[in-house]
């Protein structure tokens, strides 16, 4: 049984239809969730635009301070005081420049080999290193303007960035640049003012390093604060035109948008403004949370409904119909089914069954019970013991019969299993008849040895027949002594037949009939698995002289004393020894070659010799044998001519003076051994 069965088979009707009630609702939770989904997604897709136009804004007021310093630069050229020799002109210059823009930090010239020849601060020219500045604004092919990357000011010492021009003498060399540094702390108070007092951060951000070139406090981050490989920074490489992004740059998941700051192309600075997610989700989870209060509410009101009505409706008539059921399977037949009118009618046609077969059981059990009767009043007057057993094998009944049969009165034998009075061996069979019986199979009568009270075994033949359901089975015995031991004398007899008809009556072995048919079944199976075969054949020595001499009971007794001698000899499973006919003998050595075969013929000539039966007209004084052997692989689907070749081979043993064995190969037979020799 599979897992999906086993859970299904234990499911009641009320658990049935509350998985009908979920399953039914689970469309509408799965749309509920959806939609809720659907509109995160918008508010996200809303908040990132808002995000992004409040930094193209953002970056419009922050471009500000960078385009006064950008026209501050190109102003500052074509003044000719400001110039790469420096001096006081110059410097009183700078800081009337630096009187007129306060937003901007410093001002300088700054000579191609670093030093600063004039500035709003210095009074003196002085060496400083501003960090790739020069290298890049002096490089050939640079643009005009240059705006560099984040830098800690060597004058200020604070975090700024330079906008930067060359200088360039009569003969069009770059001689140094003039530059504007803007104090990226302002920037920060700039971003602050732009976000007031709402959980927004604003920040501006170098697109390239990740550095944080300006932030509102909100962001709580620190300028020049670097996130090279964070999402945000991905995304603003991947689109340096602006857009939006969800990320984590501040510990929380935020939505931001980015856009370039104007002017600062050669930075890749952006303006960067971003909303806390949750607060921009805070509306959507509210109005989800309602949703799914509403749906789980009309959930629990269906499965509650539900399991009210499948109660009334299901749960409640089918016990009613399973109890009543329950009461017309004890034998309570009276039991009716009541239903209320406004029942499914698939119940009420349910109860209506019930009704009629509890009433066509009544009538079934009153012709039962008749039946019955009529059946225990024949089964009591008839010479058969008839037994009923019930479903588990148990007695309970038995007919009067059964005090004669098997000394036992019917009430010793009810509650008792039949097994019990069986013999022993018998047992097994009668089990499996039971057995069957009780599956309601048929099965053939069988005879058994049953127990008398007295301890003595009788034989009785049992039929039996199934009464289907649970009823059990009918059993009758009938007492077959008599016909069981005429059966054992005839089955004795066709044994002793058969015995005289395979077997020599004087010597008890095989006679001429079963050697043949023993030959043949040998070379059959030699042939068939490629086993050689050697057969003997065995002549007593002047035999007819013995018997003329001593007579002939004599000579049946020395037959006899070789017979047994051949017998012991040949035991191996397939030996054969056949009486041939008078005083010949023959012997079948299945899967014996020409040496085993020798050695069996030279180890029969010897144990007669040694048996010392005296033989006063043979030349040797006692009786001796001659043996003639041949051996031969049979190869299927031809005639096999050993029988011929063991003939030949006995021919010549007797020829070449008797008391000898000779083995025929090819067409000549050849003396292996002899008393002689």
């Amino acid at each position: 049984m599979s897992l999906f069965t086993r859970i299904a088979s234990s499911l009641g009707i009320k658990q049935r239809l509350l998985i009908l009630v979920l399953l039914a609702v689970a469309p509408l939770v799965a749309l509920i969730v959806w939609d809720a989904a659907e509109d995160r997604r918008a508010t996200i897709d809303r908040a990132g635009a808002a995000a992004q136009q409040s930094a193209r804004i953002a970056a419009l007021r922050q471009a500000g301070v960078l385009n006064e310093a950008i026209t501050l630069t190109e102003n500052m050229r074509s003044i000719p005081t400001i110039t790469i020799e420096g001096g006081d002109a110059c410097r009183a210059q700078l800081r009337r420049l630096k009187a007129m823009h306060p937003s901007l930090n410093n001002i300088g010239v700054l000579r191609a080999d670093g030093v600063i020849v004039c500035h709003t601060r210095l009074n003196a020219p002085k060496k400083v290193l501003f960090p790739g500045v020069l290298d890049e604004a002096l490089r050939e092919g640079a643009p005009d303007i240059y705006v560099s990357h984040f830098l800690e000011g060597p004058v200020s010492a604070r975090p700024e960035i330079l906008v930067a021009r060359p200088l360039v003498s009569a003969a069009g060399t770059k001689t140094g640049i003039v530059y504007v540094s803007i104090d990226l702390q302002a920037f920060s108070e700039l971003a602050d003012r732009i976000t007031g007092q709402d959980k927004r951060v604003l920040m501006v951000i170098e697109r390239d390093t990740g550095t944080v070139l300006a932030r509102s406090a909100a962001s709580g981050q620190r300028l020049g604060a670097s996130f090279p490989d964070d999402t945000l920074l991905q995304a603003m490489r991947e689109s340096p035109s602006g857009g939006h992004v969800v990320g984590n740059l501040n510990g929380a998941s935020e939505i931001f948008g980015f856009a370039p700051l104007p002017g600062a192309e050669t930075s890749g600075a952006m303006v960067v403004v971003g909303a806390p997610r949750a607060d921009v989700l805070a509306g959507v989870n509210r109005q989800s949370l309602v949703s799914f209060a509403f749906a789980l509410a009309a959930i629990a009101l269906a499965i509650c409904t539900a399991w009210l009505l499948g109660y009334l409706s299901q749960v409640r008539p089918a016990r009613q119909l399973a109890k009543i059921a329950e009461r017309i399977g004890e034998g309570d037949l009276n039991a009716r089914a009541t239903l209320e009118p406004w029942q499914a009618p698939e119940f009420r046609r349910l109860a209506d069954t019930l009704d009629e077969m509890a009433e066509r059981l009544q009538l079934t059990n009153e012709a039962f019970k008749a039946s019955e009767a009529r059946y225990k009043l024949l089964a009591e007057n008839t010479a058969d013991v008839v037994t009923h057993i019930d479903s588990s094998g148990v007695r309970t009944y038995a007919s009067p019969a059964c005090q004669a049969l098997l000394g036992y009165s019917p009430r010793e034998l009810i509650g008792g299993d039949p097994i019990d009075l069986a013999h022993p061996h018998d047992r097994p069979q009668l089990a499996m008849m039971l057995e069957a019986l009780q599956l309601g199979a048929e099965f053939p009568a069988l005879q058994y040895r049953a127990r008398r009270r007295d301890g003595t075994y009788v034989w009785v033949e049992i039929m039996g027949r199934a009464l289907g359901g649970n009823l059990g089975a009918m059993l009758s015995l009938r007492d077959v002594s008599r016909r069981k031991s005429a059966e054992d004398r005839l089955e004795e007899a066709n044994r002793n037949l058969l015995m005289l008809a395979s077997t020599d009556g004087l010597t008890g072995l095989a006679n001429r009939r079963s050697f043949d048919k023993a030959l043949m079944r040998e070379l059959a199976r030699c042939s068939r698995d490629g086993l050689p075969l050697a057969l003997l054949l065995v002549d007593v020595d002047h035999f007819k002289r013995y018997n003329d001499s001593y007579g002939h009971q004599e000579g049946d007794q020395c037959l006899k004393r070789l017979s047994h001698l051949l017998r012991g000899m040949a035991r191996r499973p397939g030996d054969v020894a056949a009486r041939y006919g008078g005083e010949e003998f023959a012997v079948i050595l299945p899967n014996t070659g020409a040496d085993g075969g020798l050695h069996f013929a030279e180890s029969l000539r010897t144990a007669v010799e040694q048996l010392s039966i005296p033989h006063c007209r043979s030349s040797y004084g006692i009786v001796t044998v001659s043996v003639g052997i041949a051996c031969e692989t049979p190869v299927p689907g031809s005639d096999s001519t050993i029988l011929q070749h063991a003939d030949a081979a006995l021919y010549s043993a007797k020829a070449g003076g008797r008391n000898r064995v000779e083995e025929f190969t090819g067409s000549t037979p050849v003396m292996t051994q002899s008393c002689g020799a």
